[in-house]
């Protein structure tokens, strides 16, 4: 789509005496190499009737509003768009557009708006609208400039509507006129002081999310995506009174004390499978890992979206085995610090996921950098969080039934944000179906090259009582050669 091309009369209304919007609005334009036409605006001033709106001032815009469109209309223009003097494009706006084909049968569009019944998609950075609200950036095609104009043209005592705004007027005609709109948002109000409510307020947040009814939107991403949107349910997490775990490695090749594991596993009596992924597969078939190895296999790097596509391998080949409950990540250096025995009665009681997350608010300016250049992502499904994280099986199919790494491929250390970013762009609700504690133990430490696990090869009494208060299953960084196995965490 090319703006110029597809509407042909542009439009931006703005008040006269209001030359700081005009200033901010001609560079908003102009750095998005947009051409308009400035339309002065009714001023409320001068209104002495509010005709079926709430307050003069609603009024008076769409009062603007009709009497561009009719303008665009006594000019013969196929289409038209309307923008408010407080929009803020996106920084791509041009060449988002130009990805993005509208239907022949469109009738309103929307560069950016806020949902309020939820949308589905309609193709490359579109969605249908049935019912979307304000006006900062609209467009709308000439078969229906009649319809639109006397929709905004309310009367008093109408007994059809009740005073409100021409956003409103307009979303009513949703139903009827075929709608479209950008997601995400490529145009939005900006945080400025309003005419129309006599202060300082926007309906969207700095990166153009909509901030009033959200949950309409929730999960959207992911439909688009190709994911599946999770449906909310009230409905507990399911209960597992007899949990089964897949430990899933991802090694370079064997294990650091294969003697641990194998009473570990071997304490559980079956109820814990083994699978892995090692980097190198003949040093894995000389240990604990022998004869485990996926037929899955990726060429990983540390930092690089392969670990992450190791990582799911492993998690859908475990969810093969439909008895599987719980899956837990795990490299060659953790060990088990709890018995099977309390881990099972733990997960039968919370059969929770564990994961420490931290939200965009939280995480390290660093975290936020890197998620950032994932296109497209919400600000609130940004998540940082530990690799080694545990999985229930419904947050584990969820992740397993489509493979998103392609978005995140650009980024440095995917490993640290997937899974949680993408639970939360599908919906999921770590808040309720997650618990926020981390599964696996560690303790940093910093130098010179910067902040690392620390290794620990001698263990302490007060580090082995630390780790048998940890609330969690499972610690790292331990070498070949630590003296762990004397604690005897892991036995019963």
């Amino acid at each position: 789509m090319q703006i110029e091309k597809t509407f042909p009369a542009r439009y931006w209304i703005n008040l006269g005496r209001r030359h700081d919007r005009r200033v901010e609005t001609e560079y908003q334009l102009a750095f998005a190499g947009i051409t308009a036409e400035r339309f002065p605006a009714v001023d409320a001033r001068f209104v002495k009737r509010n005709r079926g709106y709430e307050s003069a001032g609603r009024y008076a815009l769409a009062l603007s509003q009709r009497l561009a469109i009719r303008k665009a209309m006594l000019a013969g223009a196929e289409a038209v768009l309307v923008l408010e003097d407080d929009v803020v494009f996106h920084p791509e706006l041009v060449s988002r557009l130009a990805e993005i084909e509208l239907p022949k049968d469109w009738g309103i569009f929307y560069l950016g708006c806020a949902h309020h019944k939820r949308p589905w998609p309609a193709g490359q950075g579109l969605v249908r609208t049935p019912y979307a609200l304000d006006t900062h950036a609209f467009a709308v095609r000439a078969p229906y400039f009649r319809k639109v104009m006397a929709a905004l043209s309310r009367r008093d005592g109408d007994p059809t509507f009740h005073a409100r705004a021409s956003d409103w007027y307009l979303a009513d005609l949703h139903g009827e006129i075929p709608t479209y709109a950008c997601f995400p948002n490529l145009a939005w109000q900006a945080v400025a002081e309003s005419d129309l409510v006599q202060g300082t307020y926007s309906n969207y947040t700095s990166a153009g999310e909509q901030i009033s009814s959200h949950g309409e939107v929730v999960g959207l991403q992911a439909e688009r995506w190709g994911a599946r949107r999770w449906i909310h349910t009230r409905d507990p997490v399911p209960s597992t009174p007899d949990p089964r775990m897949a430990l899933l490695f991802l090694t370079r090749g064997d294990v650091n004390h294969p003697e641990i594991w194998r009473e570990f596993v071997d304490g559980a009596d079956g109820a814990v499978t083994v699978l892995a992924h090692p980097k190198d597969r003949q040093a894995a078939e000389r240990g604990f890992l022998a004869g485990k190895a996926i037929t899955e296999r990726h060429d990983t790097a540390w930092g690089d979206i392969s670990l992450v596509r190791a990582m799911l391998a492993l998690l859908k080949a475990a969810l093969e085995d439909e008895t599987i409950t719980h899956f837990a990540f795990v490299s060659e250096s953790c060990i088990p610090v709890k018995p099977w025995a309390e881990i099972r009665r733990r997960l039968s009681l919370d059969p929770r996921s564990m994961m420490r997350m931290d939200d965009a608010a939280g995480m390290k300016p660093k975290h936020l950098e890197r998620l950032s250049a994932v296109r497209d992502l919400p600000r609130r499904a940004m998540r940082a969080h530990s690799q080694w994280s545990l999985l229930n099986r419904e947050a584990a199919e969820l992740l397993a039934e489509r493979d998103l790494t392609q978005h995140f491929s650009g980024i440095e250390a995917p490993d640290e944000h997937y899974f949680g970013s993408v639970l939360a762009v599908c919906g999921y609700p770590e808040g309720e179906r997650v618990n926020p504690l981390a599964p696996t133990w560690v303790r940093w430490t910093e130098d010179e090259t910067g902040i690392r696990p620390e290794s620990q090869m001698l263990t302490t009494p007060s580090l082995a009582a630390e780790l048998a208060a940890f609330p969690g299953y499972f610690a790292r960084k331990f070498p070949a050669g630590s003296d762990i196995r004397k604690w005897a965490l892991h036995n019963s």
